[in-house]
């Protein structure tokens, strides 16, 4: 809507007319001169239209700026909250996750990207999502398979990836662990097999995964299963992979 040479009245200068409006600037002449304000902030307080449809619009207007601005200051919260709760999270030497998951949940993940840490067996929480507080931003989640036919040595990895930029492991109530929409990877067909446990000095290998959903290791071995990854990887994907590995030594 035009408000050129709308009639306005102002709680100091009394009566004006809108001379014309840029960008965020508004010049309105009064008997005491032009003056200069916000658009359209200056309507929120200390202006008034006479006609009733372009009061709405600016009302409209207002409205839609401080939703944007209350988005924009709870995004940069949440950033910070990110920030310091990373930099928390670094100091824990196993923060990086290790997913036990079955075929049907591996072939369900380009559906949804995300992982579900199950519920609890026992306890005051039983039936309730398990919520794993180690896991935060920072936290690579390693995908894993072992076949029935398969021994435990044989576990293989079949897919990584980070968790959204504002992923806070304690804020979590559903259990679900979203991926980050850019750092995730299926490692299945058409990709060299790399198997979990060799990743692991011999004393931390186990004969049996056990009931547990997850299992923690260090950003050292995460790096590692990258670098290879990288290595064995066409060149196509070389790229994005190199760049993952940037993105999650930034983080950790």
């Amino acid at each position: 809507m035009n408000l050129t040479g709308m009639r306005v009245t102002h709680e100091k200068y009394g009566q004006g007319k809108v001379v014309g409006i840029t960008g965020n600037k508004m010049n309105i002449d009064f008997k005491t001169g032009e003056k200069l304000f916000l658009y359209p902030d200056a309507f929120q307080d200390h202006l008034v239209l006479k006609d009733k449809k372009a009061e709405q619009y600016v009302m409209d207007q207002l409205k839609e700026q401080n939703e944007m601005e209350r988005e924009a200051k709870e995004q940069q919260r949440k950033k910070a909250y990110a920030a310091i709760h990373a930099k928390r999270a670094r100091s824990r030497a196993n923060s990086q996750a290790v997913f036990d998951l079955s075929a049907q949940e591996i072939e369900e993940i380009p559906n949804h990207w995300s992982v579900f840490c199950g519920n609890s067996l026992s306890g005051k929480a039983k039936g309730m999502p398990r919520i794993y507080k180690e896991i935060n931003m920072n936290s690579a989640c390693i995908l894993t398979n072992r076949e029935k036919s398969e021994k435990e040595h044989e576990r293989s990895i079949v897919g990584i990836f980070m968790p959204v930029e504002d992923y806070i492991g304690e804020n979590c109530v559903t259990g679900i662990i979203p991926a980050h929409e850019k750092y995730r990877l299926l490692w299945t067909e058409g990709h060299e097999k790399l198997l979990f446990w060799e990743y692991l000095p011999e004393h931390l290998r186990m004969e049996k995964w056990g009931n547990a959903k997850v299992k923690y290791v260090t950003a050292a071995v995460v790096k590692k299963i990258l670098e290879d990854m990288t290595s064995v990887s066409e060149e196509t994907d070389r790229e994005f992979l190199q760049d993952f590995q940037e993105y999650f030594s930034h983080l950790n």
